[in-house]
């Protein structure tokens, strides 16, 4: 018996526990500011680089003709690496929509959650005096 419970106590005290870390029922104005700016930032990168790519491979491309013309005969233009620049282009512009529209709704989450103080007016000893209180403030806009 002695040497189960020093086993345990000795694996107790070893083991390492892993657990969640515990996160506020309300985030902070400052935690949706950081999460909006990160998102916006992503959103306008890979719709900048998208809108390039999809000019870029627009304006590569050719079309290839067989064929004869006033006797010179055209070659075939491969248009693979044009087609890839702008389908990647494309894809990249659309996904910047939803960094953009969550981006969007971050920020006015963070408009609508903010923690501070606000003074209040309280009677003491025949005085009226101000004295301040933290507050969660939540606006709700209709």
């Amino acid at each position: 018996m002695k040497k189960i419970i020093l086993s345990l106590t000795l694996v107790l005290f070893v083991a390492q526990v892993f657990s969640q870390t515990p996160t506020p029922a309300v985030h902070s104005k400052d935690y949706y500011l950081k999460k909006y700016k990160n998102q916006n930032t992503i959103g306008w990168i890979t719709f900048g680089v998208g809108t390039g790519l999809m000019i870029i491979g627009l304006r590569t491309m050719k079309l290839g003709f067989s064929g004869n013309i006033d006797g010179i005969p055209l070659q075939e233009y491969d248009n693979t690496l044009p087609n890839t620049l702008a389908t990647t282009g494309l894809v990249l512009t659309c996904a910047s929509v939803p960094f953009l529209i969550s981006a969007h709704s971050n920020k006015k989450k963070a408009a609508a959650v903010t923690v501070g103080t606000q003074r209040i007016f309280l009677p003491q000893q025949n005085q009226f005096v101000f004295k301040s209180q933290p507050t969660v403030t939540l606006k709700i806009p209709l």
